[in-house]
């Protein structure tokens, strides 16, 4: 006979981490906790934009690069990626220092200050979700992203310049409304996560866990809610040993909310006793 596990626990990382906290707040009957590691947890809406934005803001400084636009992804893009767009990429941010250095002004995309590599590692790496995940919009039933006006952008030389040149969209109703409907936490937690996330985290923005910490204290959910900063550049990012320590706590904040499940048990039946003796 298969006996059924005393505990079932949830990890992910990056889009799986989105999946793992989901999981966790709506079915707390499966799911003990969850170790979600640099996931879009705090706004996934946000998070399309913020992939479209550095896209937009990429072809304002450096036109004609990428074809056509952030929504439109033909497959020879996708195709030659590596063999073709990688290196024209890489060229395009070491040869034109002024326009990578306002490109991540602008965006905010996170670097390591001290490794210059990193500039073109952060853009390779925010693009190539663009590239490959733009079709997300044939999941959601629509495209989602959206910078219309008054949507302004800031941090460039010229931020007026900037905000007349970019290419503006508009975001689809119902893929809006998908993603409200499916993809965007609650914060509200019966069961254990603990989050860790990289501070300088270039794909999934660090910003994540601020927004997902005042949704849990929103919710009265602070009890069973860890987050974990490591502080590093790098998406999921993480060293063994800091894997094995996310999960100990995980493992021990599920035993201490059994401990007190028992003993709140415990005391109602303790009270039922004494009522039935008077």
């Amino acid at each position: 006979m298969v006996q059924k596990p005393r505990h079932v626990f949830l990890a992910g990382v990056s889009e799986g981490a989105l999946i793992t906290t989901l999981a966790v707040e709506q079915h707390p009957e499966i799911f003990s906790g969850g170790l979600a590691l640099c996931g879009p947890i705090g706004d996934f809406s946000r998070q399309i934009n913020y992939m479209g934005d550095f896209r937009i803001v990429f072809d304002y400084f450096f036109p004609d690069l990428l074809p056509p636009t952030p929504i439109n992804i033909p497959p020879e893009l996708m195709k030659n990626w590596y063999s073709v767009y990688v290196p024209k990429i890489t060229q395009a941010i070491n040869s034109n220092t002024d326009a990578t250095n306002q490109l991540l002004n602008v965006t905010r995309a996170p670097i390591d200050p001290d490794n210059w590599t990193t500039r073109e590692q952060t853009a390779l790496a925010i693009l190539w979700y663009n590239v490959f995940g733009t079709n997300v919009g044939t999941t959601l039933g629509g495209q989602p992203f959206d910078n219309s006006l008054p949507r302004l952008y800031f941090g460039s030389n010229n931020d007026l310049l900037l905000n007349f040149g970019v290419e503006r969209f508009q975001a689809d109703p119902a893929a809006l409304n998908e993603i409200q409907a499916h993809y965007q936490t609650s914060g509200k937690l019966r069961r254990p996560l603990v989050t860790m996330h990289t501070d300088r985290d270039p794909v999934v923005p660090f910003w994540h866990e601020e927004l997902y910490l005042a949704k849990v204290i929103a919710k009265g959910s602070l009890l069973n809610f860890f987050p974990f900063p490591v502080f590093r550049y790098g998406h999921s990012n993480f060293t063994v040993n800091e894997l094995q320590e996310g999960f100990a706590i995980l493992v021990k904040m599920v035993g201490e909310q059994d401990w007190r499940r028992k003993a709140r048990n415990a005391a109602a039946i303790n009270l039922l006793l004494l009522d039935g003796l008077q």
